[in-house]
């Protein structure tokens, strides 16, 4: 955060209790930055991209990985999904959805 210009968090609604987690609370709140909820049907406010999360898609899950954010993004003709480390439940869960997941570029 230090390194980049931060406009905007969206995290999903989890905490951990890890070092590196509180550092990144701490830098949010000293750039005075406000955390917007990254769940499943919110949408980033662009102006030439489309961008939704599609996970998380639980309010909760045993494994923190499955609280990943998952995004898709639609720019022109082309189309990425950025998966996180969501595991099996999570990539069920957006299966079983009926979203169109069809990307161009998996990460």
């Amino acid at each position: 955060m230090q390194e980049f210009p931060v406009k905007a968090v969206y995290m999903p609604r989890v905490t951990h209790s890890s070092d590196t987690f509180r550092d990144l609370l701490l830098a949010i709140k000293n750039k005075g930055l406000k955390i917007s909820t990254a769940k499943a049907g919110v949408e980033l406010p662009l102006q030439a991209i489309k961008a939704r999360f599609i996970a998380p898609r639980a309010d909760h899950y045993e494994d923190l990985n499955n609280y990943s954010a998952v995004l898709k993004i639609d720019y022109g003709a082309k189309s990425f999904l950025f998966m996180g480390d969501a595991e099996k439940e999570s990539e069920e869960q957006i299966l079983s959805s009926g979203l169109n997941i069809r990307a161009d570029v998996l990460k």
